[in-house]
């Protein structure tokens, strides 16, 4: 594809992509897609921007509502659904085998007492 075309930002992500080659490995073994790689990129990105643009004082407050709508939209992207979902069903598990230990503990307590 002819780099005239492309946008900044993603011209921009190329260079990170090359100064960073491990992440270049992880998307040839499956581990994250460029897709993820580039919004984990473009988010942390823009907030650094941000920052630095803060800390040289060129926003007017420190409350602002477009720093805390980008607060807002990083935590939201960093809020893994498919991760949640897993760890939700693992402890779901979990506590399942604890009831039906639990269950056959009583069980056996009962068979005790009669005996």
């Amino acid at each position: 594809m002819n780099s005239q075309l492309l946008h900044p930002e993603v011209k921009r992500f190329k260079v990170y992509m090359e100064k960073h080659p491990d992440l270049k490995k992880a998307v040839k073994r499956q581990e994250k897609t460029l897709q993820e790689l580039f919004e984990e990129w473009y988010w942390t990105h823009r907030h650094s921007d941000e920052k630095k643009a803060h800390s040289r004082g060129t926003e007017s407050s420190t409350g602002s509502w477009g720093e805390i709508i980008g607060k807002l939209e990083g935590l939201l992207y960093t809020f893994n659904i498919k991760k949640w979902n897993q760890m939700i069903s693992d402890i779901q598990g979990m506590l399942e085998m604890a009831q039906i230990y639990l269950a056959g503990m009583e069980e056996e307590e009962k068979n005790k007492r009669f005996k």
